[in-house]
């Protein structure tokens, strides 16, 4: 982990970065077959997935990323988290695109081309474990750091406004700078073990155990 972030000067010294850990999603990851069918009938997809907070509060990031799709001749896959956004999503955009309320991430970033999402721990983790290029647009504070991380990277774009979202969406599709850094970062989280790291420092710190 320390490859995404460094301990900051006021980081207590007993505190451990371990790296992510991953939730490939239920039935360890498996994809439906209408989005494998999907998948198949086109070439990769932009993801656009903004997890339950974002979906709900800004539902219209969904139809102005379709736009710009549309503009550039890409497919998008959006993912809308909830019934709701799900029928308005599917009225707003076109039938080039596909639209569900959930699919697992982490199968399904492996076959996309860039994802646009709200910086949430999990998603931000996946997709740089993915390698893509991100857009991000966050909803709340922690997703903020997010972003501008990845920014500061190299391998995401901060979307600060709603009219800097077009531009955006073009670089992560465009822009080979984002994607060589996004791919290079994800080589270097690939070999970290965050979840058996964890458990490691945690039974080094059990009595009789040793201290980590």
């Amino acid at each position: 982990m320390d490859h995404q972030v460094h301990p900051q000067l006021r980081t207590p010294t007993d505190y451990h970065l371990t790296g992510f850990t991953y939730w490939e999603g239920p039935d360890g990851g498996a994809l439906d077959d209408d989005v494998i069918e999907f998948l198949d009938a086109g070439p990769a997809p932009v993801v656009v997935t903004l997890g339950t907070s974002g979906a709900s509060a800004r539902p219209e990031v969904f139809s102005e990323v379709a736009a710009c799709l549309d503009d550039l001749g890409k497919r998008g896959i959006f993912l809308t988290s909830n019934a709701a956004v799900t029928v308005r999503v599917r009225g707003e955009v076109g039938t080039a695109h596909g639209v569900w309320q959930f699919v697992p991430l982490a199968p399904l970033l492996r076959q996309a081309e860039a994802v646009v999402h709200s910086g949430a721990h999990g998603t931000n983790a996946l997709a740089m474990a993915a390698g893509l290029p991100s857009a991000i647009v966050p909803c709340m504070s922690d997703q903020q750091w997010h972003a501008q991380r990845q920014q500061e990277l190299g391998t995401g774009l901060w979307v600060r406004r709603m009219r800097d979202l077009p531009a955006a969406v073009r670089r992560i599709v465009s822009d080979s700078a984002l994607s060589d850094a996004a791919a290079g970062l994800a080589v270097k989280l690939r070999v970290e073990d965050g979840t058996g790291a964890a458990c490691d420092a945690i039974e080094a710190a059990l009595p009789g155990r040793g201290n980590v």
